[in-house]
């Protein structure tokens, strides 16, 4: 029998007391917040102590959206805080965000039982939530989706992977995959020299610039 069970009235049979309820409500583990200025050197680590549920996701969200704001990211702090509503139904084991690549990457990390159907995670009205997790989100499959949608417009991307021994990783970036900072450095393109030539021309107006 399984440590403390019981003997049901002689019967050889044996009861295991059921295991505590997790409360919602308050919120005791700490999370924390990794900021990588690069690779090449340990991050600076941020701890989040418990609290009030609505507290606990609000300090994750807002303070990763500040660190990566002022790293230089531009991720909204809508499409942040949807992914860090997804760690209720990780009950918060264990959550470590990461941000890389200047802000523009922000990594999801938790020991909870994790996603076994990854791609409909994705798809709007799948859900996993039960009711003591709704009075802290919608809980209608809506967030993920949400993330998804936002970072395809914005030609990034969103990616769930299982962690090393168990629970979660989910990975939100406005950099390509082959730029990615754990990837190193990408070679500039050759140019030829008419595409020289309007780089040139262009240059003193101070019209160059990355966009859509």
């Amino acid at each position: 029998p399984a440590p403390y069970a019981h003997d049901v009235n002689g019967t050889g049979l044996y009861e295991t007391p059921a295991q505590p309820s997790f409360d919602y409500t308050y919120i005791s583990s700490p999370a924390r917040i990794a900021i990588y200025d690069t690779l090449k050197t340990a991050p600076r680590v941020i701890q989040i102590q418990g609290g009030p549920t609505h507290e606990y996701i609000e300090h994750i969200a807002s303070l990763t959206f500040r660190h990566a704001k002022e790293a230089g990211g531009t991720i909204p702090y809508t499409v942040i805080r949807e992914v860090s509503e997804n760690f209720i139904h990780a009950q918060f084991q264990e959550v470590i965000v990461s941000i890389l690549d200047s802000g523009n990457t922000i990594r999801f990390a938790d020991q909870g039982p994790g996603i076994k159907h990854k791609e409909l995670a994705q798809e709007p009205g799948f859900s996993s939530a039960i009711e003591p997790m709704k009075r802290y989100i919608r809980g209608v499959g809506s967030g993920l989706p949400i993330v998804k949608d936002y970072l395809d417009t914005s030609h990034g991307y969103i990616q769930i992977e299982d962690n090393i021994n168990q629970g979660s990783v989910v990975t939100i970036s406005l950099v390509p995959p082959h730029e990615a900072q754990e990837n190193g450095p990408v070679d500039a393109p050759e140019l030829t020299d008419n595409e020289v030539a309007v780089l040139r021309a262009l240059s003193p107006d101070k019209v160059l610039g990355v966009t859509t």
